[in-house]
């Protein structure tokens, strides 16, 4: 959900015809949200394989 603030700013994006910066807004606060379980193991999943396949080099 957005904030008050976040919702003006896109509002005001969109007037100006700024898509590009709507669609970074809106990614910006995509990106705040919190996590899954899923997705915090998926991350640390991946850090571990980057981690083994170094290792193995």
């Amino acid at each position: 959900m957005l904030t008050e603030n976040q919702t003006e700013a896109l509002r005001e994006l969109l007037k100006q015809g700024n898509n590009a910066g709507a669609l970074a807004l809106l990614d910006g606060i995509k990106n705040q949200e919190p996590k899954t379980e899923i997705q915090r193991a998926l991350e640390i999943q991946k850090e571990h394989n980057k981690k083994l396949n170094q290792l193995k080099k």
